[in-house]
């Protein structure tokens, strides 16, 4: 079911979005973004600082994490989440062609990085179909 943006952000507005990237740029183009639908939206640099918001006590409805990322990469990070937070959508972007289809089952959406805004508002869409569906 395709969804306009006004739908769109009344459903993911009460909802509390991460974003994670090690390529500052990146991070502030898709928070910035994401700011447009979600009302609350966090930022981390890695995988370890993302873990340490979900350690703290936060608690995400969704998560986009980037896939390669030094230390902790992105697949690592979605082992953890899902173990912390099971029923998390969770993201995964990748600039690279020759993603790793194999762990792709981890995540609930995969997107091409740099994505576009079609590959957001799909994004989103399936965020919205996931909790429309456990309302």
């Amino acid at each position: 079911m395709p969804y306009d943006m006004k739908s769109l952000r009344a459903l993911m507005k009460p909802m509390r979005l991460l974003v994670v990237d090690d390529e500052e740029v990146m991070l502030l183009k898709t928070s910035a973004l994401m700011r447009k639908f979600f009302d609350n939206v966090d930022n981390a640099h890695n995988g370890e600082e993302a873990l340490a918001f979900f350690n703290a006590g936060l608690r995400y409805d969704v998560v986009l994490t980037d896939v390669h990322m030094p230390s902790m990469d992105g697949w690592e990070l979605i082992a953890r989440l899902r173990v912390i937070s099971p029923d998390l959508f969770i993201g995964a972007m990748s600039g690279s062609a020759t993603e790793e289809r194999e762990k792709l089952y981890m995540c609930d959406e995969y997107l091409k990085k740099p994505a576009t805004l079609d590959d957001m508002m799909s994004f989103l869409g399936k965020v919205a179909q996931k909790r429309k569906l456990n309302d």
